[in-house]
């Protein structure tokens, strides 16, 4: 049950993160290509920084994720004998 929960919060984070990831690049490719110089009180620069980041928590969470399944992963060719 704790993997479980373990799972549920490591899917939870990187769902998290995937929307940050994809909500920073709408704002920086639509609204600062119109010429803003701020959008939510952010400029471009902090924008970008948040989707730096976000990518790489996003992609570690990812990771996690792989490694906690690597068992079902592991038995995926032997599914594909029967």
């Amino acid at each position: 049950m704790k993997k479980v929960r373990l799972l549920i919060i490591v899917d939870t984070l990187a769902l998290l993160g995937l929307i940050i990831v994809f909500g920073s690049g709408i704002i920086m490719t639509e609204f600062f290509e119109v010429g803003a110089k701020t959008f939510m009180g952010l400029t471009r620069g902090d924008w970008y920084e948040l989707h730096s980041v976000s990518s790489w928590f996003f992609g570690a969470m990812v990771l996690t994720h792989l490694i906690l399944h690597f068992g079902w992963i592991k038995a995926i060719p032997k599914l594909w004998k029967n």
